[in-house]
């Protein structure tokens, strides 16, 4: 109100942020929640989505401004005393954040695709409700170090180097899927009219191709 529309927060932002919640409430619903829940290809597609579509449009949108100063009064003051913490001062510096959310987002990814930690996703509806939670926080947390204002991101060749090495670690679990010898997951993770080992497959070549390509062509821009 002070600013004027379109000075704290632009016009492209906020469209990419609301499309950003619209792509996850799509990830998160039928028809594409029933077929994340019926195949391991239809849960890498699901997944793929909320990490490389989703969160990149979210990051851009800059909205922790604005969903800050929604808050009421004394949770803003106690949110800017944690901000302004020593610990969180070196956080907010672009190349720790970059380096933050690259290991946070590799290690989220790689995690939730082992198999105890699956099987207990697909088995508990809050545990799956976290799993996704936590990609759209790392998600977010990756891109905004390429994606926000200027002077609050890393600079391109910084940028590409760091996508690059996210985008090679995921693909490394691509091409774990689709060159194992067998099933890593239960029977019930897999398409029930399908081969299990064909659909593995299948989900870690979609891994390993849109993950890759996705982040170098993101660095690149």
């Amino acid at each position: 109100q002070r600013r004027g529309r379109g000075e704290v927060i632009g016009v492209p932002n906020a469209a990419a942020f609301g499309t950003g919640l619209l792509v996850l409430a799509l990830a998160a619903t039928s028809p594409a929640d029933d077929l994340a829940d019926s195949s391991f290809t239809g849960h890498m597609i699901q997944h793929m989505v909320i990490l490389v579509i989703a969160s990149p449009l979210l990051a851009m949108g800059g909205a922790g401004l604005v969903l800050t100063m929604a808050l009421p009064h004394r949770a803003r003051r106690w949110q800017a005393r944690i901000r302004n913490s020593a610990v969180l001062r070196w956080s907010r510096q672009p190349l720790h954040r970059s380096m933050i959310g690259g290991l946070a987002f590799t290690g989220v990814l790689w995690s939730w695709h082992l198999p105890a930690l699956y099987v207990l996703a697909e088995r508990r509806e809050l545990v799956h409700a976290g799993e996704h939670l936590s990609y759209v926080a790392v998600g977010v947390l990756l891109w905004s170090a390429v994606l926000t204002p200027e002077r609050h991101r890393l600079s391109g060749p910084l940028a590409f180097l760091l996508l690059a090495c996210v985008g090679m670690a995921g693909a490394a679990l691509g091409a774990v899927l689709t060159f194992a010898p067998g099933p890593l997951y239960p029977p019930e993770a897999f398409a029930a009219n399908a081969s299990a080992l064909a659909d593995q497959q299948l989900a870690g070549g979609l891994c390993l191709a849109h993950l890759a390509g996705h982040q170098l062509d993101g660095g690149a821009r």
